[in-house]
């Protein structure tokens, strides 16, 4: 039961991210179909409505299905989300440039060299939640 909690808390998190992400005002309620075993609360308090409206959805998070409305502008949703891939990618490159330097990561402390490589797996991590 904790385990699946846990991964609710997550899906949450997670649909929260996108809507600060695209600019998504905090008191706005969208639409989405949900799939799969979700329970009440994750819709109520990432401010989803579940629907079984058809159409294409704007965003995939998890068993979650957001769905264009009123609320967001699909272009300006896809040109935000474009953008922070592209920051994204370059912090990669950077990164994986900078550890891929043998002087790097043989002068520099390990302490640095570890951080350096947390922060490539985060930036790999929220690049592949962005899809």
């Amino acid at each position: 039961a904790a385990l699946a909690i846990e991964l609710e808390i997550e899906q949450v998190r997670q649909v929260r991210r996108w809507r600060d992400l695209v600019g998504v005002p905090a008191g706005a309620v969208l639409e989405a179909r949900i799939d799969g075993r979700v329970s009440e609360f994750v819709p109520r308090l990432a401010r989803l409505r579940p629907t079984d409206r058809a159409g294409e959805p704007i965003a995939a998070i998890g068993a979650i299905q957001i769905l264009a409305t009123d609320e967001i502008d699909a272009e300006q949703t896809t040109a935000r989300i474009e953008a922070e891939r592209e920051r994204l990618r370059g912090e990669i490159d950077r990164l994986e440039r900078k550890l891929g330097n043998d002087g790097f990561v043989a002068k520099a402390p390990p302490e640095v060299v570890e951080a350096e490589r947390e922060k490539l797996a985060g930036y790999s991590a929220e690049l592949d939640e962005l899809g």
